[in-house]
């Protein structure tokens, strides 16, 4: 089972206190962790070393390498973006601006199924399997 793990509400820890204001705002425990895991990807892929030296303007830099050298998909890219506006309209309380930022093209992997004709067929040759083995 998913249960969240404790956060003491006065720490002073960067993660710790963005986890508190995702749970004050009632967000899904899954998004907090997906949130997370992105805000801790832009940390990591810029260096940061203090929130402080968070920029706006950073977040163009980061999604564009989740395009062209990471290849992600685009709900993919949209869910980081999500996780950094949240990061710094909501928590940091930052102005974005206009983002321009090389938009991922991968396309979403559709599943391969079978037509009906294919499935039919399939269904035919079970049943037959079916009356053979009892």
């Amino acid at each position: 089972m998913d249960v969240p793990k404790p956060v003491c509400s006065t720490s002073t820890r960067f993660l710790d206190r963005l986890t508190v204001f995702i749970r004050s705002r009632g967000l899904a425990y899954r998004t907090e962790k997906t949130y997370c895991l992105w805000i801790k990807r832009f940390i990591k892929f810029h260096g940061y070393t203090s929130p402080d030296e968070m920029q706006p303007s950073d977040i163009e830099p980061f999604l564009s390498h989740l395009a062209i050298e990471r290849f992600t998909a685009i709900n993919t890219q949209r869910t980081a973006l999500n996780a950094l506006v949240f990061l710094f309209r909501e928590f940091l309380k930052q102005e974005i601006g206009e983002l321009d930022f090389q938009q991922a093209n991968k396309p979403r992997k559709l599943p391969t199924v079978l037509s009906q004709d294919e499935a039919k067929r399939v269904i035919a040759h079970l049943s037959g399997l079916h009356r053979l083995i009892a």
